[in-house]
C-alpha cells in the first residue's frame, strides 16, 4: 500500500472544490466521502509542474438512505459491499487520465465516459470503511486513456483492482487572434 496521511486529516471534495474556486461549494447529499491525497485535476489544469499520472483517494460510503440498505451494509453482506464499491471504483478512474495531460473537468472536458470497466475482488471488506484507492494511467493516445486502481484497507490489504478505458472530448476553446 502506498504510504498516504490518515483520511481525517484532509479536507473532503467539496472543501477543495471550494479552495479551488474561491466561493463556498454547497454540500450535497452524496453516496460517498472523497478525500484526494494528490492534487485533484483542476489544480494541475492551473500548475502544469503537477502533472502526474498517479492519483491517491480515500474513499468510503456514506449515505446510506434506505432502512434495508444500511442493515444489509451493517450485516456485512458481502455482496453489497463489492456493488457499492464497484459503482466507487467508477467515481475517479479518469482523473489520472485527466492530471496527466494538466486537463480539468470545470474547464477542458466537453465530455467523459467509460468504454469498459472490469473489477476484481481479492478479500472481504466494507465499503463503508476507508479505502484506499491508488490509480494511474498507463496509456493516453487519441481521445483515450488506461487507467488502473487498486483498492487498500486501511491496514494495508489489497482488496480489489481496477481496469477502465476512458474517452475525454475536450472542450472547444476559442483561438486566440
Amino acid at each position: 500500500m502506498p504510504e498516504a496521511p490518515e483520511p481525517e486529516s484532509l479536507p473532503c471534495y467539496e472543501e477543495r472544490l471550494a479552495a479551488a474556486l474561491g466561493t463556498p461549494v454547497e454540500p450535497r447529499g452524496k453516496l460517498y466521502d472523497l478525500r484526494f491525497v494528490t492534487p485533484l485535476s483542476f489544480v494541475v489544469a492551473r500548475d502544469p509542474s503537477l502533472r502526474c499520472s498517479r492519483v491517491l483517494v480515500w474513499l468510503r460510503v456514506t449515505g446510506l438512505g434506505a432502512d434495508h440498505v444500511r442493515e444489509a451494509v451493517e450485516a456485512s453482506n458481502q455482496v453489497l459491499h463489492s456493488c457499492l464499491l464497484a459503482y466507487l471504483s467508477d467515481a475517479t478512474l479518469i482523473e489520472p487520465v485527466l492530471t496527466t495531460h494538466g486537463m480539468s473537468w470545470l474547464t477542458d472536458v466537453e465530455r467523459g465516459a467509460s468504454l469498459d470497466h472490469a473489477i476484481w475482488f481479492h478479500r472481504p471488506f466494507r465499503a463503508n470503511g476507508w479505502l484506499l484507492y491508488e490509480l494511474e494511467t498507463t496509456s493516453t493516445f487519441g481521445a483515450r486513456g488506461l487507467s488502473h486502481g487498486r483498492f487498500f484497507s486501511r491496514e494495508g490489504v489489497l482488496i480489489a483492482s481496477v481496469t477502465q478505458e476512458v474517452l475525454i472530448r475536450a472542450a472547444c476553446r476559442p483561438q486566440a487572434d
